[in-house]
């Protein structure tokens, strides 16, 4: 059980620090101390991570010594400070329609792993896409409240707003229905469900990118993007 949470916690922080050291480099703003300290704080969540899993080892083997137990929860407590800090730095450099754009074409993909995963009757690779999509989803969410927390603009807020809020209505049901498939995954009428469901969902993040698209200004400075492309329809995708 230990080496199972050790193993997710580490693949956790890999793609965190990996993610994070990409928008650093990346960094179009011209802020070199933001790149900096995402470089930084990524550097720090690499070095806590072996650190927590080493102090969860010792604290099972020693579940009665006070001072095992406290390096542990305070090492805790600093990771979780640590990626907080990461969200945040992550999210100032990142324009915010890059990120939803990006995000949605992750989204996709994902959607298409699940598509493989029915093909391929692995349940497990179901419940991982799935879970993926749906914290995806999440963060979009995240980001569009705090771009209408940065706006001034009442009717732009009040847009995004009713987009946000679409999009987390279709996060539970997608999830739901994804749950379905995976406790069956060969039974026609789940697998049909979760595709409407997910094909909900996508349109929700497309509805959000509109929003801030439409934005005349917002936390993105201005930079034009291209329109996202429509996503493709999975209710179409047939399993030989």
């Amino acid at each position: 059980m230990l080496e199972e949470k050790s193993g997710k916690l580490v693949k956790f922080s890999d793609k965190v620090v990996v993610t994070s050291k990409l928008v650093a480099t990346g960094n179009t703003s011209g802020n070199k101390k933001l790149s900096e300290a995402i470089l930084t704080t990524s550097g720090q969540i690499e070095s806590l991570t072996p650190q927590l899993v080493n102090a969860g080892r010792i604290r099972m083997v020693y579940p009665e010594n006070k001072a095992a137990d406290e390096h542990f929860e305070n090492l805790r407590k600093q990771y979780a400070g640590t990626l907080a800090r990461a969200k945040t730095l992550v999210d100032e450099a990142t324009e915010s329609k890059r990120f939803i754009a990006e995000s949605l074409k992750a989204m996709t993909e994902h959607s298409r792993n699940c598509q493989d995963a029915i093909q391929n009757q692995d349940p497990a690779a179901m419940v991982e896409n799935t879970s993926t999509i749906a914290r995806l989803a999440n963060r979009v969410i995240q980001l569009s409240k705090q771009e209408a927390d940065n706006s001034e603009d009442s009717r732009y807020i009040s847009v995004l707003s009713i987009a946000a809020e679409q999009l987390q209505s279709r996060v539970t049901p997608m999830v739901q229905s994804a749950k379905a498939v995976a406790m069956n995954i060969t039974d026609p009428g789940s697998i049909s469900t979760w595709k409407g469901d997910n094909n909900l969902l996508l349109q929700a993040v497309q509805g959000v990118h509109a929003a801030v698209h439409g934005d005349r200004g917002g936390l993105g400075g201005g930079h034009d993007e291209p329109p996202v492309p429509p996503h493709p329809d999975l209710s179409t995708l047939r399993i030989n």
